[in-house]
């Protein structure tokens, strides 16, 4: 379960696992504000873990860990404005102490800015987004995840080719994420028939290293449907039906309707 927690917060650090309702339990009066902000936060009571922490923050401003998780309570609670600028205050603070004192291990930004640019992105604020990508992989070029977001807002900018080229990066430094491979496909199968196999090839990948996830199965079915392979593509239809969430309902929808449509041209 450890290597599995750690493998979501790689892929979104702003992943969390909690009730969906929140509680404050009788004797939350009985804290002091650091420990009722994590009560509050663990409950999934952000407004309130928020205020507790910022009384902490306003005595103690270089807890830059607090800060860090204050920008994520505010985040959950849908302000994202104040979020950012928790985030960006931490790091004007780690930075303002690398410039004060020499250190023998320097501390890596690149976390900070990718959680600037997942809000920045869910925002869609897309050029902003990019550039905080951008500045994570100025601290830390082999950061795949880096450029496999700045493949994403590619997309979501109508531009394939800096996507494709993006998102080959993003593999070659880490080919073992089956959610970049499967990403990848679906840039590669939108550029054009030319990249057709080229887009197999990785929803190929993508399921032999998570079989159980869905979404390649239909994005290869898709592939094969318009490379012409029915059969094929009814194979893989079919897979994705068996995987797919109960919250998939339009997917799954969509994919029967497929094998039904390939089943009729077939029997045409």
């Amino acid at each position: 379960l450890d290597s599995l927690q750690a493998l979501v917060f790689a892929r979104d650090p702003f992943a969390h696992f909690s009730n969906s309702t929140c509680y404050i339990p009788s004797w939350i009066g009985d804290l002091d504000d650091f420990q009722a902000g994590w009560v509050y936060y663990l409950q999934t009571c952000y407004d309130s873990a928020a205020v507790q922490w910022a009384r902490v923050l306003q005595k103690k401003p270089g807890l830059v860990g607090l800060r860090i998780e204050r920008a994520k309570a505010l985040h959950f609670g849908n302000a994202n404005g104040l979020a950012l600028q928790e985030l960006q205050t931490a790091l004007d603070t780690l930075r303002g102490r690398d410039a004060k004192k020499l250190r023998h291990f320097y501390e890596s930004k690149e976390w900070l800015e990718y959680k600037i640019g997942l809000i920045q992105l869910e925002e869609e604020n897309y050029a902003a987004a990019r550039d905080a990508f951008g500045r994570a992989l100025a601290e830390n070029l082999s950061f795949y995840q880096a450029h496999a977001r700045i493949g994403d807002v590619a997309m979501l900018q109508h531009d394939p080719a800096a996507a494709l080229a993006e998102y080959d990066q993003a593999v070659q430094l880490y080919g073992d994420d089956p959610v970049l491979r499967d990403n990848y496909g679906v840039a590669l199968l939108r550029s054009g028939q030319a990249h057709y196999a080229d887009a197999e090839a990785q929803f190929r990948k993508a399921v032999e290293l998570a079989p159980d996830y869905a979404n390649p199965y239909f994005n290869l079915a898709v592939a094969l449907a318009d490379e012409g392979r029915k059969e094929d593509a009814i194979v893989q239809f079919r897979e994705f039906v068996r995987r797919a969430p109960r919250r998939y309902a339009g997917m799954i929808e969509s994919a029967n309707k497929n094998i039904a449509a390939l089943q009729s041209v077939a029997a045409g």
